[in-house]
């Protein structure tokens, strides 16, 4: 099974160092054999590991049934929206049309609420697309497409993102139920067809950020990104649309980081910088913030200043060396086992909590998405919704809703 989490994290990084040996940009860095011993080392235990699992758990999918709700809590999700952007006092996508003096990254909606909205409406958006698969439904195709369109408004490419490869992952996973056929196969072709399309306009909406900041007036110019990320000759001259550079750019340049900042900084392992590594690598970031500053910036050792993600691991290699690495390592082999064994396939929204699971480890490529809770905390909600609706159907919880009910029935008698 290719779609198994822990076979997601090796592909992930397997295609991110095919892409690399493209060489299609002048800055990249020769890999170091450290490097490439250490990710061969983490494919094999993946691959020990998942043999192993894969007996006792298999990863499968499976459809889920029509539903009221999903209408109802899409148009919460929206109302809730319509409430931070009116706390705001912006629309950030309206605002980047008209060119005013507006930087989208600075919307941070209502305190608390807005964290809980945005890791929600991701998991939920995933979870009707699950259902439009399911039940093959126009009204459910809707349902999704409002459910993307908080991500267009507010700008967010990185939800826009998670959302998009939470609903690949589902649909991938939705033809694994069918035998090798010429439907399956016309729909592994079809999600590449779509995924060149998703690739293509990330690239426009870059070029119209990227003018956006310097403030141009003019026409989107595309070759600045090509001058950013010092395109090769070969590519610039390639019939490779090039907005295409971009998704290029964004997929290989975390290594390139990587391996820059090991060939500039040589860290070793200190025991005193245990702590800060478990506040800072392991822990939701909502929750480290608040544990207090650390006194000591680590910052990755760029290729350019344009290009900043340095993929999961340079966190631990600033902070404990090859040693951090490591330790990174088993912590995501671990929480793939735990997670995959919490989730029991009994529970409704087992298939998109194994979807969002793989979605957090390939965007793993660009940063620690383990303490980023935009796409880490989206995990607790199959989890919780599942626990509660299994309490919910519970003769124990059916007692009290019983109870309730003869209760508010004996107020409806009492006249007034």
């Amino acid at each position: 099974m290719l779609l198994h989490p822990l076979n997601v994290y090796t592909l992930s990084f397997l295609f991110t160092f095919l892409l690399y040996i493209f060489g299609w940009s002048s800055l990249y860095p020769k890999f170091s054999w450290q490097l490439i011993l250490f990710f061969v080392v983490t494919f094999i235990i993946n691959t020990i590991l998942f043999t192993f699992l894969n007996k006792k758990k298999k990863v499968s999918y499976y459809d889920i049934k029509s539903s009221k709700k999903y209408r109802i809590i899409t148009i919460i999700i929206l109302a809730c929206y319509v409430m931070e952007f009116i706390y705001e006092g912006k629309v950030p996508f309206i605002s980047i049309i008209l060119h005013e003096a507006y930087n989208y990254k600075s919307f941070v909606g209502i305190p608390t609420f807005h964290m809980i909205l945005i890791t929600f409406n991701p998991f939920f958006a995933t979870l009707v697309f699950q259902a439009f698969l399911s039940i093959r439904k126009k009204e459910y195709l809707f349902l999704f497409l409002l459910n993307i369109l908080p991500a267009l408004l507010l700008f967010s490419r990185g939800m826009l993102l998670a959302i998009i490869l939470n609903c690949i992952f589902v649909y991938l996973l939705s033809l694994s139920k069918f035998k090798l056929n010429k439907a399956k196969i016309t729909g592994i072709i079809l999600t590449f067809i779509c995924s060149l399309i998703i690739l293509y306009f990330f690239g426009v909406l870059g070029n119209i950020r990227i003018a956006q900041q310097i403030g141009s007036e003019k026409k989107v110019n595309k070759t600045i990104i090509l001058d950013v990320g010092e395109a090769t000759e070969k590519f610039r001259n390639s019939s490779i649309p090039k907005e295409y550079f971009w998704a290029y750019l964004y997929a290989s340049s975390p290594l390139a980081n990587l391996q820059n900042t090991i060939n500039s900084v040589d860290k070793n392992f200190e025991f005193k910088e245990v702590p800060e590594f478990i506040k800072s690598e392991l822990i939701w970031d909502f929750i480290s913030k608040r544990i207090g500053k650390s006194n000591v910036k680590y910052n990755p050792v760029l290729i350019t200043p344009h290009l900043t993600v340095s993929s999961v691991y340079i966190g631990p290699y600033l902070r404990l060396g090859w040693t951090g690495m490591y330790i990174m390592y088993i912590f995501t082999a671990l929480m793939i086992l735990i997670y995959i064994l919490a989730l029991s396939k009994y529970n409704k929204y087992y298939v998109t909590g194994i979807c969002i699971l793989n979605t957090l480890l390939v965007l793993n490529l660009f940063s620690n998405m383990f303490v980023y809770s935009a796409i880490s905390f989206q995990l607790a909600y199959p989890l919780f919704l599942g626990v509660f609706e299994k309490l919910y159907k519970s003769n124990k919880f059916n007692k009290y809703k019983s109870y309730i009910k003869n209760y508010t029935d004996g107020f409806r008698k009492i006249k007034i």
